[in-house]
């Protein structure tokens, strides 16, 4: 993965940095930060990944109306997200049951970064109601605020005093036949429109968290 990231960042950085590059460049240096050596953790690599959805899904208001630049910084973003794919995937083979746990997750999480609609909904009614904590479950960390992090983040999932990460809450919906069809009711809900049934289905997302985290 270093190899791979090196290689990017010269490339964007190659004849000056462009207004499309900034993302991708600042992406490949929190991929830097998370390393260990030449190694990565495997729920960093999740955070990564819910960071490169965000900053695609950003990108037409950081660029508004231009074009070519939004197609240029989402090719850029592409391939930094390639890399962290292609690191998870070989741990996925090393690991078959995350994997199972992992893909569905990832595919239905990368659809809602692709859909500002499901985003604008989910994140306006959980900071109406105050469901913070399980704003990271739908990658809309950047939502809940340095403070509603960490209560939020202990609310629903405190494990022997370590708080959990927003890739393990994800774990733990997909893990959980309940929780994954509230999570999917939720989705639903927000393209319809309903903000009281996402509401509703936040609501008993949190208290099945709790629960859970209580047996």
């Amino acid at each position: 993965m270093e190899n791979t990231i090196n290689t990017l960042e010269h490339d964007l950085r190659k004849g000056g940095i462009a207004g499309s590059d900034k993302e991708a460049l600042q992406k490949i240096a929190d991929i830097r930060s998370e390393m260990q050596g030449a190694q990565i953790p495997v729920d960093s690599l999740d955070r990564l990944k819910v960071k490169i959805n965000e900053a695609k899904a950003g990108i037409y208001s950081q660029l508004p109306g231009n074009k070519p630049g939004i197609k240029s910084a989402k090719r850029n973003l592409d391939n930094v997200g390639k890399s962290v794919d292609d690191a998870l995937k070989l741990y996925g083979k090393q690991n078959p049951e995350w994997e199972a746990l992992y893909r569905p997750a990832n595919e239905v999480h990368g659809a809602i970064a692709q859909s500002q609609k499901v985003r604008n909904m989910i994140g306006r009614v959980a900071k109406k109601y105050g469901h913070h904590a399980i704003l990271s479950a739908f990658g809309l960390t950047h939502l809940m605020g340095a403070a509603h992090t960490l209560e939020g983040l202990a609310a629903s999932g405190v494990t022997g005093g370590a708080l959990l990460t927003a890739g393990e809450i994800g774990a733990r919906i997909w893990k959980s036949k309940t929780l994954r069809k509230l999570y999917m009711n939720t989705v639903n809900s927000a393209l319809k429109d309903d903000a009281v049934a996402v509401n509703q289905n936040l609501d008993k997302m949190e208290k099945e968290l709790e629960k859970e985290n209580e047996t």
